[in-house]
């Protein structure tokens, strides 16, 4: 296996050996250093898009029964104007893939939202700078289990419309979970597929698809990894089941995508973990990258999921293993064309120096 992929390697860097690569810009050299300065009638939203960063966008508290839990949040106004904002509080639950929330406007049913208190729903953001929210999580004695909060940031005063002129809305959202401490929480994931995306690709990456139901009644993440085993080799390489450490609410279900990209070469678009997104040569619609020839991959490969999450008493392990191949097709047509090239060439050059040979043995069988 070892010399083939020798062989490979080498008639693929005889073959591209001509390609050029075209130099790369910066996106960043083509926009502006400056902002322009925009002049803002007082009381009067501008007519620009809002621009806020929220940190962070999502954060879990948990306390008692009737115990206060302080935290804050921090916004920073982007745009070059000071901004007259709001906060709404709402709440939120899973969407129908798991993965992203679907927002809830407030009701009056829904007494917990009261529970979540800031001291000033109202405030002033200055123009490129960061303002400190403070806020309070007060259950009350009876509360118990979980309760999701939407923080909506967005402005207090309309922006000024004219005619033909379209003013974009936007209001960006601070998600708030919280756990109130009950004897009866139920912490339970359930692992319902864990599959990959293709059987069989020509180059990586690979993705695979692990899809965990929370059939608890409060939220709750998996941790884990992914490991990748070859026939003759183990863990060549480890790979993070949920690296953002991103939780899952009662009774939803959520997809988490792992992908494999350590390989030689990959598909083109595929940058494995070069910021400045130099990969090497592309041709073919595949990079090649040769600083990683090394991690040529041919072959069945085997994905083993290991998957750990906290019931409360101990920590729960969850297996399952996906099997699938990687087999370069075009790259090894290629080797194959050139390897009869090359016996072809070898069995004209040879022939006449083997020839008066093969007389002499005929001359032999012909005389016995």
């Amino acid at each position: 296996m070892n010399s083939l992929r020798l062989i490979i390697i080498l008639v693929l860097t005889l073959f591209l050996g001509s390609v050029s690569v075209a130099p790369l810009v910066s996106a960043q050299s083509l926009l502006p250093r400056t902002s322009p300065t925009l002049a803002v009638t007082p009381g009067v939203a501008p007519l620009i898009p809002i621009n806020l960063t929220v940190s962070p966008v999502s954060l879990a508290l948990e306390t008692d029964p009737g115990v206060p839990v302080q935290s804050q949040l921090r916004i920073r106004n982007n745009s070059s104007v000071a901004e007259q904002l709001k906060i709404t509080v709402g709440s939120f639950t899973a969407a129908e893939s798991g993965n992203q929330p679907r927002l809830i406007e407030p009701r009056e049913s829904d007494v917990f939202l009261t529970w979540l208190k800031f001291d000033d729903l109202d405030f002033t953001a200055a123009s490129n700078e960061w303002t400190t929210i403070p806020f309070r999580f007060e259950p009350p004695g009876d509360a118990a289990l979980s309760y999701y909060y939407s923080v909506v940031i967005s402005r207090s005063i309309e922006p000024v419309k004219t005619d033909g002129q379209a003013v974009v809305q936007g209001a960006p959202a601070l998600l708030v979970l919280t756990t109130v401490n009950s004897p009866f929480a139920k912490k339970e994931l359930r692992l319902t597929e864990f599959s990959v995306k293709n059987p069989v690709v020509e180059f990586l990456p690979q993705e695979f698809i692990a899809k965990i139901q929370n059939s608890g009644n409060v939220h709750l993440g998996p941790s884990g990894n992914v490991f990748i085993d070859a026939q003759t080799k183990k863990d060549i390489a480890v790979l993070s089941l949920n690296p953002a450490s991103s939780l899952i609410l009662p009774q939803a279900t959520r997809e988490f995508t792992v992908s494999w990209k350590d390989g030689f070469p990959l598909k083109a678009g595929v940058v494995d973990g070069d910021e400045k997104g130099e990969v090497g040569l592309e041709f073919w619609g595949i990079q090649f990258d040769f600083s990683k020839a090394h991690t040529f991959r041919m072959g069945q490969f085997t994905a083993h999921l290991l998957m750990v999450y906290d019931n409360g008493e101990r920590d729960v392990p969850i297996e399952s293993f996906v099997s699938f191949w990687v087999i370069p097709w075009r790259i090894l047509l290629v080797a194959l064309v050139v390897g009869i090239f090359v016996l072809l060439g070898l069995r004209s050059v040879l022939a006449p120096i083997f020839k008066p040979f093969l007389r002499i043995f005929k001359k032999k069988d012909t005389t016995a």
